[in-house]
């Protein structure tokens, strides 16, 4: 899942405004709450720890940029404070010396504990975001088709979805970070989930081509190497018909105070943000392969979704001013 040590230290307190009109089926969701005590996972039969090799072409997180309270919901020039400046300009001059490509292999390398770190991070620091996405969530969950059986998680991380998930429904999560996994699965246990882990990247997903009804990403494409090439891999284990929900941060709009600010921050945040990119469109990217004519790769079809259903919208919170521009949706596999 989206791991980054950066957007945990910027979530906080206040609540957002998370308008769900456009889901329709918010009124008939109802909260699972499943955090129970810490257990051993290996007492746990139904859960299963399967850690496989691929590629090590990238690693997932979860972190984009936000906007202001305005009309258009971003940092207007007259917010602009020169808290955002100073902050800003300093760590734009820090992201200077940092070295996006070998960010991650460097903090490994430099760093032997950096993935418990991350995990721990994740754990324990993005509790607040959570508490401003959870109704956006739960009506994204509301939109799976009844009945569907095997569901992907890209980016599982620490499990934080897990409890919007159906009783008894099985669950694989792919995750690079193995420090990851025993958060996940004491969640899955306390929510009743049938979870599997696989060691693995979006890029190279390891699993059978359309073994799974609904495919699951949230703060995931930020963080991955080759975005294209992941919807390319979502498609291809997708069933005819089958559902991809996804949420992430993304640029802001052009021309505005936030953008210039994610674009000075860009590469600190690859840095110690775990690969994260600031400046990221994932909306158009997702949307734009719906088109006819579209191809995604070279590996991948002509068109792989048949329809999109997105909301463009901003977080709320004055520690959510850098991660604040979202997308969310479901895309319908053509």
């Amino acid at each position: 899942m989206l791991s980054t040590i950066t957007k945990a230290s910027f979530l906080h307190h206040k609540s957002p405004n998370s308008s769900l009109a456009s889901y329709g089926r918010v009124d008939h969701l109802v909260h699972r709450s499943c955090h129970g005590r810490r257990r051993d996972a290996r007492t746990n039969k139904s859960n299963i720890v399967a850690l496989e090799r691929t590629h090590p072409s990238t690693r997932h997180a979860e972190s984009s940029p936000p906007k202001d309270k305005t009309a258009t919901g971003l940092i207007s020039v007259d917010a602009f404070t020169r808290r955002h400046l100073i902050a800003g300009c300093a760590c734009g001059c820090v992201s200077l010396i940092a070295r996006p490509a070998a960010a991650t292999a460097g903090l490994e390398a430099i760093f032997p504990s950096y993935g418990s770190i991350t995990a721990a991070a994740m754990e324990n620091g993005m509790s607040y975001y959570e508490s401003q996405i959870e109704a956006r969530k739960q009506a994204l969950f509301g939109m799976l088709d009844p009945g569907i059986e095997d569901v992907l998680e890209l980016g599982l991380g620490t499990g934080p979805n897990l409890k919007y998930y159906p009783k008894g429904i099985s669950v694989v999560g792919v995750e690079p970070n193995a420090y990851m996994n025993q958060y996940a699965l004491e969640k899955a246990e306390a929510c009743g989930v049938n979870l599997q882990i696989r060691r693995g990247f979006g890029e190279n997903l390891p699993l059978e081509d359309a073994s799974v009804d609904a495919v699951v990403g949230t703060l995931v494409m930020c963080s991955v190497s080759d975005p294209a090439m992941v919807l390319s891999e979502v498609v291809r284990v997708l069933r005819p018909g089958g559902q991809y929900i996804f949420i992430d941060h993304v640029a802001a709009d052009p021309g505005t105070a936030l953008l210039f600010q994610q674009r000075l921050l860009y590469g600190l945040q690859q840095f110690v943000g775990g690969g994260c990119h600031l400046t990221r469109r994932t909306g158009d990217l997702i949307q734009s392969a719906a088109q006819p004519a579209h191809q995604v790769s070279n590996k991948g079809p002509e068109r792989l979704f048949a329809d999109v259903k997105m909301e463009k919208f901003e977080l709320d919170g004055d520690n959510l001013w850098l991660i604040a521009p979202h997308v969310a949706g479901v895309a319908t596999r053509a």
